[in-house]
């Protein structure tokens, strides 16, 4: 296979890859990662919102309180803000990042009272008694989904005497008005009457235009940033500056850099090593410039082990989870995990084996190098020799060379 037709189907499996990720995200009701940037970006300022209107209210003294006020009183204008735009983003999801998803009102509303009430009640619990809070945590640790979670910790609350549970109501009140606040501070979402006219017409509450036109975009430029990485078939290109070294095609090669690090000033003194010659680029160049290929003995018997089921730590559990029909909920949660554990464990190894077989029959090939913020050498690509023991078997030089009295001296310290 030709080098650059490789590289284009990292680029496209990269993108498979991460429309799959954002699938699951919404189906597990969480923020994709297009609008995790936006949460990030808006939540400061639904944070001011609140914290203004707070200040301005305590600042009166009289007057009767509106409802948002007793959970900003406990838990502060950024907890609120947090909860509240985590709620509404995840009740008015994007399915498939192209339809616009619609919700209730009063369900968006009481949903954000609900998680609102959950806080304030392990806020007052935790700070009266932590004992109790830690018992109580405890109970609900293994429990499915958060907002099951959180109701059976207020109602154990209430057991204990902590807290008299808010009615649905009440809840409606105190989401309304901490939603109010994402409403008039951000451009991200709107009301709208579904079924006007009719009987049955109700209060919705969706993502505004600009709000998906703002996610798709910032999902066009994320998605062709995620490559899936793979060994070179030919020698990967020198470290020239931080962002451009390896891979050929520079969509690819300017998705990762010579040192993992955000730091600028750390980049620039990594591009000043580069130009300067310094010793740690000259090894990178050279530890990734050494061929290697795939050894077919061992890559045999690394499958053969693992059909017959052989007891090796880093293979796969082959285990086979049975869920008892009567086993508590909890425990169906956990053995569901593991299940879920075990598959996925098991799909990687298979991946690997299919990775190896396919560059076996390529012969030779490089693992392109970069540096973590200590200085460590890491391959790039996921198949590579730094990883558990049936991975690193399956790799030998391409050219082998004797080692020699020197050789086998280093040998022996490694």
């Amino acid at each position: 296979m030709d080098q650059m037709i490789l590289e284009q189907q990292m680029l496209r499996q990269g993108v498979e890859r991460y429309t799959r990720a954002q699938e699951k995200a919404l189906k597990r009701h969480e923020l994709t990662d297009p609008q995790k940037k936006v949460f990030k970006e808006t939540v400061g300022t639904v944070a001011q919102a609140i914290e203004d209107a707070y200040q301005e209210k305590k600042a009166s003294g009289a007057g009767r309180r509106p409802s948002w006020y007793l959970p900003v009183d406990h838990l502060g204008s950024l907890k609120c803000a947090v909860i509240t735009l985590q709620t509404v983003f995840s009740k008015c999801s994007i399915a498939g990042m192209s339809t616009n998803g619609v919700n209730s009102y009063v369900a968006v509303t009481t949903a954000v009272g609900a998680m609102t009430e959950v806080e304030m009640v392990a806020k007052i619990i935790e700070t009266q008694d932590e004992a109790t809070y830690k018992k109580l945590a405890k109970r609900v640790k293994n429990l499915p989904g958060k907002s099951f979670k959180g109701k059976v910790f207020t109602e154990l609350a209430a057991e204990e005497g902590f807290w008299n549970p808010l009615t649905d109501d009440e809840k409606v009140k105190i989401g309304a008005g901490l939603v109010n606040f994402v409403l008039q501070s951000t451009d991200l979402f709107e009301t709208y009457m579904d079924n006007e006219g009719t009987d049955d017409q109700t209060l919705g509450i969706c993502f505004t235009k600009e709000a998906i036109e703002r996610l798709k975009a910032i999902e066009e430029v994320e998605a062709w940033m995620r490559p899936v990485y793979r060994p070179m078939l030919t020698k990967p290109r020198d470290w020239e500056t931080a962002f451009t070294g390896c891979y050929n095609d520079p969509r690819l090669s300017n998705t990762f850099k010579l040192i993992k690090t955000g730091n600028k000033e750390h980049i620039r003194k990594v591009n000043e090593a580069i130009k300067a010659g310094k010793p740690f680029v000259k090894a990178v160049n050279a530890i990734q410039s050494v061929p290697l290929r795939i050894n077919r003995f061992v890559l045999e018997w690394v499958e053969k082990a693992y059909r017959m089921g052989l007891p090796i730590s880093s293979f796969p559990s082959r285990d086979v989870i049975s869920i008892p029909k009567d086993a508590p909920r909890w425990q169906k949660t956990q053995l569901k995990r593991r299940l879920t554990e075990i598959k996925s464990e098991q799909a990687n190894f298979l991946r690997d084996l299919n990775e190896a077989k396919e560059y076996a029959e390529y012969g030779t090939f490089y693992l392109p190098a970069q540096l973590d913020w200590r200085g460590r050498v890491y391959a790039k690509p996921h198949l590579n020799h730094q990883r558990e023991d049936h991975c690193k078997a399956l790799f030998e030089f391409a050219e082998g060379k004797p080692l020699g009295p020197f050789g086998v001296y280093w040998l022996a310290i490694h």
